[in-house]
């Protein structure tokens, strides 16, 4: 009987021997980077490049130990001591560092500790670091496993399907950018690549006891025939998608099996789906720019606590304002140019327009989440109790026009702060009178529309406040308008066709958002009749806990609105969104209730 290429017992000797090959071991470093640079170019959260400088040093530590002659156990000691170093150290690079490295110890395993936490709840997690955390520690295991697996038994399904099943993951989770698939495609060729070589090398020795004569020429034939192979083989994988959407039983049964653990993961991913907690955000909700995103916070996780200083004015709705944006492009909120400046709470304090038609509060805040910069208040903020920046432009000498208040350093979990604003409370009979003699710098910032969106939704506007004359009574007809057609949703589970703008979509086509997409809808189109307006993000009222005499403010009230200018009295707060009771101000002085309770939302 004829021999076959390679007996048992010649794989099981060739198998035994530790292998050092440098075309396979490059292979293999170039597989697990390849699919982590896949997860990267993502830009899903910041730091993603962890997992590569991460999978690196895993897949260099698994070549050491395949290759040494430790036993599994002794080499997975080993992997686990080296673990309890470097991922520490690397995460270290994605929290906010002081002097004592204890301190950021302790900070990053609280941190992660809380976020494990609301995921084992089944809760959605919104801080970054935990994501970041769980894609680097599976780089590093991915990274290790390939290098082992490769040097001591030279398994190539072993080395390649954790960096592949990854790779799919991230695709299953990105997958708008046709370009990104390219990723794929190199992956595959250097897998079949590495196939072709671990078929030679297992040869080998059946070759050389056959006295099979094994010329250059030879060796270059078979790279080449390697080579085709590949090449057809992805050709080929690149057709199987189109195939199987034909084949309904087989489509179904995919869905049905991955419906269920995506459904489970997407908890650990809600800082990528969600708006809040943007790429530059670090520990705070809020960045300096916002995507509209496909989901809105949801969970009764609290944020933040805050208490009221007894007075005797009672604002008809609190918002807790964190940032707010003036820019708009392509579904992306940004500010245009602001300068950061240092507060010192001992010696600056801010001043705001029309102050004698404002009303003095005190309110402090409780943080309960991880550690932030970024303050929240009622609008205006005067004075904050901590040191920190304001993110500002100048108006005038004496006027800034704030963005966002930060502390310096971060808030911890448990800190504090206080605030003193100054609040408006005018009456509708006010705001009609308020008249259209804008400040230039008020029409300077926040009267942009993009050209592509901007007769669309003129038209729209004009239509909905034809038969008003003052910008209020225009303002609360397209909020009773947005209010009325479009139906409130945490999720949005569609995606708008390509170079359609997402707010027009919204707007027109699939009639369901959330306060992200009413904010904006609002904003835009008040912009595109004249009446300056601008984006505000932070969080509701909350509910008013009687007993501890505090508003619990959780990751559910986290909210988006607009404000508009009104001449005189300054900006106004308007609320679209179908979930939040509407805002009912009192139609003239002498109506205003100084007995007034919090209206809840």
């Amino acid at each position: 009987m004829e021999k076959s290429p390679a007996t048992s017992s010649d794989v099981s000797q060739s198998s035994n021997a530790n292998m050092w090959d440098w075309r396979a071991i490059i292979l293999t470093i170039a597989l697990v980077e390849i699919s982590s640079s896949r997860l990267v170019i993502t830009e899903w959260v910041p730091y993603l490049y962890f997992t590569q400088t991460i999978s690196l040093a895993g897949v260099l530590l698994g070549f050491a130990l395949g290759y040494s002659t430790f036993s599994r156990k002794a080499a997975t000691r080993i992997a686990i001591g080296y673990s309890l170093i470097l991922l520490p150290a690397q995460l270290l690079n994605a929290v906010e560092r002081t002097d004592w490295v204890w301190t950021d110890l302790v900070t990053l395993f609280n941190r992660l500790f809380t976020s494990l936490a609301q995921f084992i709840k089944g809760q959605p997690v919104y801080d970054q670091l935990f994501f970041i955390s769980l894609v680097t520690a599976g780089y590093w295991i991915i990274g290790i496993s390939a290098g082992y697996w490769l040097t001591r038994h030279r398994d190539f399904l072993n080395v390649i399907l954790p960096s592949c099943l990854a790779m799919l993951v991230v695709q299953v989770f990105d997958p708008t950018e046709s370009r990104r698939m390219w990723a794929l495609a190199f992956y595959l060729f250097a897998a079949l690549l590495l196939l072709g070589r671990l078929y030679f090398l297992e040869n080998q020795i059946y070759w050389k006891k056959t006295r099979f004569l094994l010329t250059a020429e030879t060796i270059n034939n078979l790279e080449r025939g390697a080579l085709t192979v590949a090449a057809v083989t992805i050709f080929v994988a690149w057709s199987i998608p189109g195939w199987i959407k034909q084949i309904k039983p087989a489509a179904r049964a995919w869905q049905d099996f991955s419906e269920p653990i995506l459904e489970r993961l997407s908890d650990a991913v809600s800082a990528l789906e969600s708006p809040y907690a943007g790429r530059n955000a670090g520990g705070d909700f809020y960045s300096g720019e916002l995507s509209l995103g496909q989901q809105a916070a949801v969970g009764d996780t609290p944020v933040f606590f805050v208490t009221v200083k007894e007075s005797e004015f009672v604002p008809i709705r609190n918002y807790w304002k964190g940032r707010m944006y003036d820019l708009y492009i392509n579904g992306r909120w940004t500010t245009l140019s602001d300068a950061s400046d240092p507060f010192l709470p001992d010696t600056d304090e801010l001043t705001v327009e029309y102050p004698e038609n404002r009303n003095e509060m005190e309110f402090t805040f409780t943080n309960n989440a991880t550690s932030q910069s970024l303050l929240y208040a009622p609008a205006e903020a005067v004075w904050v109790s901590r040191e920190g920046t304001i993110t500002s432009t100048e108006v005038s000498p004496t006027l800034r026009d704030v963005t966002a208040w930060n502390a310096s350093p971060n808030l911890p979990s448990g800190g504090r702060y206080t605030v003193r604003t100054l609040i408006a409370d005018p009456t509708q009979e006010e705001l009609r009178l308020a008249g259209t003699e804008y400040p230039e710098w008020v029409t300077e910032r926040y009267l942009q529309v993009p050209e592509n969106v901007a007769p669309a939704l003129r038209i729209l506007a004009e239509e909905i406040t034809a038969q008003y004359d003052n910008p209020f009574d225009k303002t609360q007809a397209i909020t009773a308008y947005l209010r009325n057609e479009i139906e409130y949703t945490t999720e949005i589970t569609d995606t708008p066709p390509e170079n359609r703008d997402p707010v027009l979509w919204v707007l027109f086509d699939y009639k369901k958002g959330f306060c992200m997409y009413y904010a904006s809808a609002e904003t835009l189109m008040l912009r595109s009749i004249g009446i300056p307006a601008r984006m505000a993000v932070g969080f509701a009222e909350g509910t008013f806990n009687e007993i501890e005499e505090r508003y619990i403010v959780t990751f559910e009230d986290a909210h988006a609105w607009p404000e508009v200018y009104f001449p005189g009295i300054g900006w106004v707060e308007f609320e679209p969104t179908g979930n939040q009771l509407p805002i009912e101000r009192a139609p003239t002085r002498l109506d205003i209730n100084a007995d007034a309770t919090p209206t809840l939302s």
